[in-house]
């Protein structure tokens, strides 16, 4: 990887720098993308996590709505036969 981004500053860009800041350049690139790349992985996990306390939520959601039915049916036979 470096030394293609090297070889890419050599070409287009080394006229503007000499060559000790051609490498600074190149280390820097180099670093950029794997910085990139980093951040699309934590991008990906934060959006795996978010997925899944939503659809936690949504479970205690509905296990929330099914007990409290429940509850309301269980209330309703028991006032019935008072």
């Amino acid at each position: 990887m470096v030394v293609s981004c090297n070889i890419f500053l050599s070409n287009k860009y080394m006229k503007y720098f000499s060559r000790e800041y051609g490498q600074v350049i190149t280390l820097f690139l180099y670093l950029q993308n794997q910085y990139l790349e980093n951040m699309d992985e934590y991008i990906g996990a934060v959006i795996k996590v978010g997925g899944i306390l939503i659809g936690g939520v949504m479970i205690l959601f509905v296990v929330w709505h099914i007990v409290k039915d429940i509850l309301d049916i269980s209330g309703k036979d028991s006032s019935d036969g008072k």
